[in-house]
């Protein structure tokens, strides 16, 4: 059976990479042959390039470079389709899987508003199943009324999931069946599949640090890590994103190396869906700072591992969170049958 999955795998996001990698590495994993499928529309790729490399300041278009080069770098390690660009290319796959990450985010525009996304126009032999993606910012109310070919595209799948309450409420409106919730693909494998290919990079630190990979960070968030960094002895390292705060920043690590800073910290500080997720699966003391793109997305896995005190919406609550130590054997052991059922769910609907 030959398995595509189309999803979002060249936006030079850290959690975009690994949820693309993830669900290619868990269905190969378990004897499948499976890519993903090379393919965004012109308007998104055009979005992605714009952002990324065409900004009025020569030094971050610089910067984006080297993150453009080291990205690629490891994108080597996805079996990755030739380049795609009409749904009819698509009929060479048995099966194609949709997801995870916010593909279904019908309202941004700069994801260019793409039916293909939602299953339409995919020759009909072809089977359609969704893991975990999202409407993103799409918030359900009982009178949205989004675009048909949502509604059509929706129909046309043999099996659907998702990742969060919210998406599940849109698609049961327009199915009138209450999908699946499952974990996001980068919980479908062990860390030990990662380590395959995080192991080999030689760590540059030489002390030990707090790893902070968030964004738009208040003073008094920044003030009390700060805080709890000094008091602890431990320098400040911001991966991914900018934060001049921080004693070293680096922005434009690839993936893998990214991973191999998860692995090496002492705590994490993030205010991201994926760095919450890659801060359990390494096994750190962490905090989420709250953001209202991440909420209802953490909501469900959080409750489902009990670890929801671990969101920080007091400032001063950070220290006595990130001094509370996790016992990551029970949490494993509350998450272990959400992550089984979830695999349930992806090898059975693909068959």
């Amino acid at each position: 059976m030959k398995i595509g999955i189309l999803t979002f795998h060249k936006g030079y996001n850290h959690g975009g990479f690994f949820q693309a990698f993830a669900t290619m590495s868990f269905l190969k994993n378990c004897g499948y042959d499976a890519e993903i499928i090379d393919y965004s529309n012109k308007v998104h790729r055009f979005n992605e390039l714009r952002v990324f490399l065409l900004n009025r300041w020569f030094f971050l278009n610089l910067k984006n470079l080297l993150k453009f080069r080291n990205f690629h770098k490891d994108l080597k390690h996805l079996s990755i389709s030739p380049r795609l660009t009409t749904a009819s290319e698509l009929s060479k796959y048995d099966c194609i899987i949709f997801g995870s990450d916010i593909i279904w985010n019908y309202e941004w525009d700069f994801l260019g508003r793409d039916p293909i996304y939602f299953g339409n126009s995919i020759p009909k032999n072809v089977r359609l199943v969704s893991y975990a993606p999202s409407f993103g910012n799409v918030k359900y109310s009982a009178d949205m009324t989004p675009p048909q070919y949502v509604v059509k595209g929706l129909k046309r799948f043999s099996a659907i999931s998702v990742r969060d309450k919210n998406s599940a409420q849109i698609v049961e409106r327009y199915t009138g069946n209450f999908p699946e919730i499952v974990v996001d693909p980068t919980l479908l494998i062990e860390k030990s599949d990662y380590r395959i290919y995080s192991k080999s990079i030689k760590m540059q630190e030489k002390t030990k640090y707090l790893l902070v990979y968030a964004f738009k960070i208040t003073d008094e968030q920044i003030s009390e890590v700060k805080r709890y960094a000094s008091e602890n002895g431990l320098v400040t390292i911001s991966v991914g994103y900018s934060n001049k705060w921080c004693n070293k920043n680096l922005t434009t690590i690839g993936p893998f190396d990214w991973l191999s800073y998860f692995e090496h910290a002492e705590c994490v500080v993030t205010s991201t869906f994926h760095g919450t997720l890659f801060a359990i699966i390494s096994r750190k003391p962490f905090v989420t700072l709250p953001n209202d793109l991440i909420n209802s997305k953490l909501e469900t896995i959080l409750l489902r591992g009990g670890l929801q005190e671990r969101v920080v919406g007091d400032p001063f609550t950070l220290s006595n969170i990130l001094n509370q130590k996790i016992d990551y054997d029970i949490i494993e052991m509350k998450m272990r049958e959400f992550r089984e059922n979830s695999r349930s769910f992806l090898l059975r609907s693909i068959k």
